[in-house]
């Protein structure tokens, strides 16, 4: 199937060397049409609109706020495309999606799916899995990955509860999600959390819910929305203030800094926030009470727990890959993406989820856990 480039000036050339002379039947743009470009016919968007069906849609604009008006544009006529972000863009896209993987698939076809990277926190899985049972939507495919080896714990886990499972056999958690995400092309939503969230009540529906009501405000074009989680460089502040104690808190770990902070290093500070917020289904439910419906995360975000669109994930194509065992570009990336394209991270402050502790907290914390293990539970 040949291309139709959208975007008739210099990403629609460097496209055009990308996907070759021959591979491209027309350039479709809203202000060209009727020229040619590199000898190729420039159509107007009616006459794509008659004959996009035959072809495969690329929209290579330079500036993000040209690239979002056609994504608009091709989304209002419900016409599927691919972004182009230039050829050094594709050869790391390309990068994202490689590597070997294995996949129990055992998915209805859903159009919402759960992806759970898991496999090096097994002492935290009974809490975790547990309540993901009890509180998972009806509508919701469930795959858990791992990254790098095949997990035979998570495996049974899997078939017990009729759940997908899928490895790669590279450590690059990128790349796992990405081939995960790939596998299941019938999801336009998708959730992603971490094997240390711990879930509530409501937390996916709510997730959803919020989407669409800032989606229908029509103030923000929206990149991924997320709970709020105690232990988390955002949410920590906003639930300080909610629970009226962040000069408590400022007394014994400083400064409460939107964005880490003793928050991210101090495994005593993820103690105190848990123990605030446990036992964690009457925090969400005092929550649903108190909070504002929403705001907006503006520095880097840990993502841990999010929803998103598959437009999204599409348009930065895929999680950035890093080198095996390198860990934060993906979120680095997700993140730059959401500056750099305008749109925004959005916290549902009344979903709620617990997130067990940063990687320089976990010793503290596995200690904390083992106290009291019956309140993560409850």
């Amino acid at each position: 199937m040949k291309y139709i480039i959208f975007g008739a000036g210099w990403y629609g050339g460097e496209a055009l060397s990308y996907y070759g002379i021959k591979n491209v039947a027309f350039f479709c743009d809203n202000y060209k049409s009727g020229n040619r470009f590199e000898g190729i016919e420039i159509i107007d968007f009616e006459k794509l609109l008659q004959i996009y069906q035959d072809y495969r849609i690329v929209i290579a604009a330079m500036r993000a706020d040209a690239r979002l008006a056609i994504q608009k544009q091709l989304e209002e006529h419900g016409i599927e495309y691919e972004n182009f972000y230039g050829t050094d863009a594709r050869q790391a896209e390309e990068n994202n999606f490689s590597g070997k993987y294995h996949f129990t698939d055992r998915s209805k076809g859903r159009e919402k799916l759960l992806i759970i990277l898991a496999g090096y926190k097994e002492f935290l899985w009974d809490g975790v899995f547990t309540r993901l049972r009890k509180y998972i939507p009806d509508d919701i495919d469930v795959c858990v990955l791992t990254a790098g080896y095949c997990n035979r714990t998570l495996e049974v886990l899997c078939e017990d509860n009729r759940w997908s499972y899928f490895w790669t056999e590279e450590n690059r958690i990128a790349q796992t999600q990405n081939l995960a995400i790939r596998s299941h092309p019938d999801a336009k939503w998708i959730y992603k959390m971490d094997e240390d969230i711990f879930v509530t009540p409501g937390m996916f529906e709510e997730l959803m819910r919020v989407y669409m009501s800032v989606q229908s405000e029509r103030k923000y074009a929206i990149g991924i929305v997320a709970p709020q989680m105690a232990v988390n460089d955002y949410s920590y502040c906003r639930i300080l203030d909610y629970l009226k104690c962040r000069e408590e808190y400022e007394k014994t770990f400083g400064d409460a800094y939107f964005g880490r902070g003793s928050i991210y290093s101090r495994g005593e500070a993820a103690e105190y926030m848990w123990r605030k917020t446990l036992p964690l289904n009457g925090f969400a439910e005092r929550m649903k009470e108190e909070a504002e419906e929403y705001s907006i995360c503006w520095h880097r975000f840990s993502i841990g727990c999010f929803l998103m669109h598959r437009s999204f994930w599409q348009g930065m194509k895929g999680f950035m890959t890093a080198p095996e065992g390198v860990l934060g570009i993906d979120e680095e990336y997700l993140c730059r993406t959401c500056m750099i394209s305008h749109q925004a991270i959005i916290v549902a402050e009344r979903a709620i989820a617990g997130h067990f502790a940063y990687g320089q907290q976990t010793e503290h914390m596995k200690q904390f856990y083992n106290r009291e293990k019956e309140k993560f539970c409850e």
